[in-house]
C-alpha cells in the first residue's frame, strides 16, 4: 500500500511539473481566494481595535494573452468591532482591473500586478457613543494588487496575491492577503 502511495505521489509530482512548463492558456477565467483582511479604521476612544479577520474575493476575467488580462471582482472584507459597541460591517467591493502578467521562463511561475477602479461599501453603527461617521457609505475607491501564481495544468494556477482599495471620504482603505485558484475555461465550451 505504501509503495502504491508512494508511486502515485511521485507521478503526480512528474506530471504537474511537466504541465507546469506550460503557460496558463489565454481566454476566460474565473478564480476564488480567501484569507486575512483588514479594514484600515480607528474609532478614536476606543482601546479596542478589531479590524482584521477573513475575508474571500471571487473574480472573472479574459486574458487575452501570457502578459494581459482583465478581470471583474467581488471582495468580501473583515467584519470591525470597538469599543462602546460600535461596529463595522457590510464592507465590500466590486471592481474592474487591467491585470500585467510576467511569466518566469517556462517555470510555470508567473507574477503579476492589477490595477483599476472599485466601488466600494462600508457601514459604520453608533453605538453607546455617537460617531461621526456612522451611516452606509458607498464611494468609488482605486484599486490594486500584486502577487504570484504556479501554473499545475495550462488551466489551472494557484496564486498568493495582495490586493487593496483606497480610502475616500468615509470609506477606510480595505486590504486583502490571500491564497487561491485560478481556472481558465476551456475554449472547446465555447464552440
Amino acid at each position: 500500500m505504501i509503495k502504491k502511495l508512494a508511486l502515485l505521489i511521485c507521478f503526480l509530482a512528474l506530471s504537474s511539473s511537466v504541465f507546469a512548463a506550460m503557460p496558463l492558456a489565454k481566454g476566460l477565467y474565473v478564480g476564488a481566494n480567501a484569507g486575512y483582511s483588514k479594514v484600515d479604521e480607528t474609532v478614536s476612544g476606543s482601546h479596542k481595535q478589531n479590524n482584521g479577520n477573513f475575508g474571500a474575493s471571487a473574480n472573472v476575467g479574459y486574458k487575452f494573452s501570457p502578459y494581459l488580462g482583465v478581470e471583474l471582482g467581488y471582495t468580501q472584507y473583515a467584519n470591525e468591532e470597538f469599543d462602546y459597541n460600535i461596529n463595522g460591517k457590510d464592507n465590500f467591493a466590486v471592481d474592474l482591473a487591467l491585470k500585467g502578467i510576467l511569466p518566469l521562463g517556462n517555470t510555470g511561475l508567473s507574477i503579476f500586478a492589477k490595477a483599476g477602479a472599485a466601488a466600494v461599501h462600508h457601514t459604520l453603527e453608533d453605538g453607546i457613543v455617537k460617531v461621526s461617521n456612522a451611516g452606509n457609505h458607498f464611494e468609488p475607491a482605486i484599486y490594486g494588487g500584486v502577487g504570484a501564481s504556479f501554473a499545475i495544468t495550462q488551466n489551472l494556477a494557484i496564486n498568493g496575491e495582495a490586493t487593496g482599495t483606497t480610502k475616500n471620504g468615509n470609506v477606510p482603505a480595505m486590504y486583502l492577503f490571500s491564497g487561491g485558484v485560478t481556472y481558465i475555461l476551456p475554449a472547446s465550451l465555447f464552440e
